[in-house]
């Protein structure tokens, strides 16, 4: 069952490793990831990337 509350959203390993293996969700979710990873580095470190940088970064690993 997935839970949502105020501040988070909550999936059970099950559904997630079920969305994972899914080739359009798995996409999704790396898509949301690394907003995730920006998104904080943006508000915690002085040293921004920039986003062309940060994109050929990704796309190498």
């Amino acid at each position: 069952m997935i839970t949502v509350e105020k501040e988070r959203v909550i999936l059970p390993r099950k559904t997630w490793d079920r969305l994972r293996k899914d080739e359009y969700f798995e996409e999704l979710i790396q898509n949301i990831l690394d907003t995730e990873t920006l998104l904080d580095a943006m508000e915690n470190d002085n040293d921004f990337m920039d986003i062309r940088e940060y994109d050929r970064q990704r796309r190498e690993n």
